[in-house]
Parts: structure tokens; C-alpha cells; sequence
């Protein structure tokens, strides 16, 4: 059988999909908590439906949560989640670096 080739997105990261999985996985614990999980990529909703497959597959997990698309990045600046000085976020390496501020976990 021929391997599906898939196309590369910044979203088809190692840790990301690992992480993603992860919580895909731990879903139940947080409804237990009355937590809706939702995601959140700077990538196209074309790209979130192959990944969200990815993770599945990777992960053995079933991620029925949602991931909101930011292909703008528009979100992700407006709740300080990425560098504003460098909204591309690509290192001189061409690796994109992640700056995660003033976030927490709220639950009941």
C-alpha cells in the first residue's frame, strides 16, 4: 500500500502533536471539572484537519476538541501568547520559537 504523502505544516511539530494528544487523552478529566479544552494554531483549517489525524494516529487518542485557526496570528497577539515585536516568530535558524505569558488554568 503507498504511504500518503502529506504536505508539511507548521502545525505537524513533534511536541505540539504530542502535547495535543496529551490533553486529547485527559479530555474527561477536565469535563469532570466543567473545562471545555480548546486549541489554538497559527495555521489554516486545511492543516488542522490532516493534524488533528496525525495526533490521532500518534497519540491513539480521539481529539474532538476544537482548534481555532489564527493563520493571522490576530489572537494569539491580542491575548500576548507570541512575541509582538516579532509576530513571525522565526528564529535566524528558521525555527519557530514559542513565548507563552500570563496564561493559567482556570477550573471549578
Amino acid at each position: 500500500m503507498a504511504q500518503q504523502q502529506r504536505v508539511p505544516y507548521d502545525d505537524f511539530t513533534p511536541t505540539c502533536t504530542t502535547e495535543l494528544g496529551a490533553f486529547a487523552k485527559l479530555e474527561p478529566e477536565f469535563a469532570k471539572r466543567n473545562t471545555k479544552l480548546i486549541g489554538l494554531s497559527a495555521n489554516s483549517l486545511k492543516s488542522h484537519h490532516d493534524w488533528i489525524k496525525d495526533i490521532d494516529e500518534i497519540s491513539g487518542s480521539q481529539l474532538a476538541f476544537p482548534i481555532i485557526a489564527d493563520a493571522d496570528r490576530s489572537i494569539s497577539l491580542a491575548y500576548d501568547m507570541i512575541d509582538h515585536e516579532d509576530a513571525t516568530n522565526v528564529d535566524e535558524k528558521g525555527m519557530h520559537q514559542k513565548k507563552i505569558s500570563n496564561m493559567s488554568l482556570m477550573y471549578q
